[in-house]
């Protein structure tokens, strides 16, 4: 009972240090990127997404390397759930959320090809080297086309605006402070993948689900606050940006890293979970879609849609644990 209970205090504790860190990595990361003049769309679908989900990326390649493939995957495919349902739905029930076209019409369409791609691929309860190979090839494709139609549109919108970013040079402390943070939060993931088979040897509880719902949560804390970060300073292009974008990272990069790591064979469970992914992308999708303004106006999510999508994932969480 003892060392269970330290062991559960360890895990909280990284959690703990990988929500300030992931905070602080946002904040300098993004800072970084404005003085370079790049648009919120842009920071949120790849800087931003890449920063708060190297957390779940390094706990599940760590699991991986010391043969917890069931912690991996459940950490990679459960912080897919945690993005949209409360990355996505606290900062919507906190604030609207504009949804701009370019979001709407390329990373959504990207994040469901690619998830069609992946749930095709793993159908069979095998995900093999070369498919993992794809998976990274298609995720570079997307983020090509992504990245293309940011600069582009940024480039419109600066001139219907009649003014240009004003950039400025990054300086070697704002360099070294992103790298020791990256330190710091591959520290806490270490800890929490050595601490957590532990966890699941002590309490009985199958290193999936404890990958699906604790850790996916817990790896999650860094994307969570951004969100929550962005709505409250009224940057709702880095919120959608960041959860689809981070999510694509998390199936093309994750799992298909592990896949060419070591082919993966993929249980039931992963793929009914991958299965209500799907689904539940879908409900949010229909969300946007009937909140959508008329005229050609953006398409928004409010306190509403953010509501239905939390309560939709405790229950989810409710129905996995008990």
């Amino acid at each position: 009972m003892l060392s269970t209970i330290f062991v559960f205090v360890g895990i909280a504790i990284c959690l703990v240090v990988l929500f300030f860190s992931g905070k602080s990595l946002v904040k300098i990361s993004t800072n970084i990127a404005r003085k370079l003049g790049v648009s919120d769309v842009f920071i949120g679908t790849t800087l931003v997404a890449l920063t708060t989900g190297i957390p779940t990326l390094l706990v599940s390649l760590i699991a991986f390397l010391t043969n917890q493939t069931g912690i991996a995957l459940g950490n990679l495919i459960g912080t897919n759930y945690v993005n949209i349902g409360l990355a996505l739905g606290i900062p919507a029930f906190l604030t609207t959320i504009i949804v701009k076209k370019e979001v709407f019409e390329k990373e959504i369409p990207l994040y469901f090809s690619l998830m069609a791609l992946f749930t095709s691929f793993i159908l069979d309860g095998n995900l093999s080297k070369l498919e993992g190979i794809l998976l990274l090839i298609f995720l570079l494709a997307a983020w090509g086309i992504i990245i293309q139609y940011g600069i582009s549109s940024h480039k419109e919108l600066e001139q219907q605006e009649a003014k240009t970013l004003e950039k400025t040079k990054v300086n070697s402390k704002e360099i070294l402070s992103v790298l020791f943070i990256f330190l710091i939060i591959f520290a806490s993931s270490l800890g929490i993948s050595f601490l957590t088979p532990l966890f699941a040897q002590y309490t009985g509880t199958n290193s999936y689900i404890l990958g699906l719902t604790l850790i996916g949560i817990g790896t999650s804390i860094p994307t969570i606050t951004a969100g929550i970060i962005a709505a409250k300073a009224g940057n709702t292009d880095i919120i959608v940006g960041n959860v689809f974008g981070g999510n694509i990272l998390n199936v093309t990069l994750g799992i298909g890293l592990l896949a060419i790591i070591k082919p993966l064979q993929i249980n039931s469970l992963a793929i009914n979970d991958l299965l209500f992914v799907n689904i539940y992308g879908a409900i949010i999708v229909i969300l946007i879609l009937a909140e959508m303004r008329f005229l050609g106006k953006n398409k928004t999510l409010s306190q509403i849609s953010g509501l239905i999508m939390i309560i939709t994932y405790l229950v989810y969480l409710g129905i996995t644990i008990f």
